[in-house]
């Protein structure tokens, strides 16, 4: 794991860390045909930069191996992975100050039940002591009537005590009970506005808890829908970018295949313009040989008729005297050509005017192409330049 201390996998596949395998695997594939040394031949580094590639893809495409470089491995955070580490903080804080203030709520909750408690022992402690009052005072007023009957007169006619007394202990009698009851009324009225303020103290605590589900449910539900809007974002981003890469593929495809076209079309044009050309090279050759052949035919009757004409013509006498300084008379040489004209054999002997044809041809014979003009035979309607005309129209005489 030399090569995966210095180097970070998931940069050179340009994947995130949570990258799933077939997610690793189109990474791969895609980088794998724009970094093949057949595709850089002239970068000295496509081979090293290929190999790390297939190293990358084979670590973190085998989860052990994977699992292993991840724990070897330390690197900077990205900025999703930083976004994420504070956000999970961020919850840990609130949980941590959840809790703290719920242990502290118990504790607040404990207190109070406790303090509630203690009221409710004093108010049946003041209530025992009040029922004890009364029956004590019962008591003495069933012996006080006991006493006051007439048996008391015979048996202790000094037992009954003085008024003033009497009064006194009436007095600290109702004292007590007066002093025992407002003790009694305090305890209830502490103890109805203790289980008042707990009561409303766990009401405003089952808001808090409700209102901080209901955030919570809000803020996971603002999440997902969030995760889910990037997950669409970047299965759009996926697919525009595979749409994309099969538009650019299509192109080239298209593009080579016009090539082949345009080059299947340039082979064919060429090998039309050879057959082309083989022919007028096989038409010419042929006229060349029927001007030779008519040519030779058409001067052995010249000769003859020249040889007659010589024949015919009287002899010149040598005592004839002449007349002056004139030289005697010696028919000329037929040395024009006859009227072209369609010999007997069919082949065109190519008449003194051949009209002009304007535009773009090319000529029969030499296979120039000329913008201007080329001059037409009017009989067999092969097209010649002036120059090809000329040799033609000589090459029969």
């Amino acid at each position: 794991m030399n090569s995966a201390s210095k180097e970070n996998f998931y940069d050179i596949l340009q994947i995130e860390r949570q990258a799933q395998n077939f997610q690793i695997k189109e990474a791969y594939r895609r980088l794998a045909l724009q970094r093949h040394p057949d595709k850089n031949p002239g970068d000295p580094r496509a081979v090293a930069a290929f190999q790390k590639l297939v190293e990358a893809y084979e670590t973190l495409y085998d989860e052990a191996r994977r699992r292993q470089y991840d724990a070897s491995c330390k690197f900077p955070l990205r900025d999703f992975e930083r976004a994420q580490r504070e956000t999970r903080s961020k919850q840990e804080r609130e949980n941590a100050e959840n809790e703290k203030r719920a242990r502290e709520w118990a504790a607040q909750c404990q207190a109070r039940l406790s303090s509630i408690r203690s009221l409710n022992q004093d108010v049946w402690v003041f209530e025992a002591a009040i029922k004890e009052m009364d029956r004590k005072e019962q008591e003495r007023v069933a012996q006080e009537k006991q006493a006051q009957g007439w048996l008391s007169y015979l048996t202790n006619p000094w037992a009954a005590k003085p008024v003033e007394t009497k009064e006194r202990e009436q007095r600290e009698r109702l004292q007590q009970r007066a002093s025992a009851s407002i003790k009694l009324e305090r305890a209830r009225t502490q103890k109805t506005q203790a289980e008042q303020d707990h009561a409303r103290i766990l009401a405003v605590q089952q808001q808090t808890r409700e209102r901080e589900a209901k955030e919570r449910e809000e803020r996971q539900r603002e999440e997902s829908i969030k995760a889910q809007r990037e997950r669409n974002e970047k299965w759009k981003r996926e697919q525009d970018a595979a749409r994309a890469r099969e538009e650019a593929s299509r192109k080239a495809e298209e593009s080579q295949r016009e090539a082949r076209e345009r080059e299947a079309a340039q082979e064919m044009a060429d090998q039309r313009i050879r057959e082309t050309e083989r022919r007028e090279r096989d038409l010419r050759q042929r006229l060349f040989e029927k001007f030779a052949k008519q040519s030779t035919e058409s001067r052995i009757p010249q000769q003859q008729q020249q040889q007659q004409q010589q024949n015919q013509k009287p002899p010149i006498n040598p005592t004839t005297p002449r007349s002056g300084n004139s030289t005697p008379q010696t028919p000329r040489r037929q040395n024009r050509r006859p009227a072209p004209q369609t010999g007997s054999t069919g082949v065109c002997r190519h008449r003194e005017f051949w009209p002009k044809v304007q535009g773009r041809n090319r000529c029969s014979v030499c296979f120039k192409t000329f913008n201007g003009f080329v001059l037409q035979c009017p009989e067999c309607k092969i097209l010649a330049c002036a120059s090809c005309k000329k040799g033609l129209r000589g090459s029969d005489r």
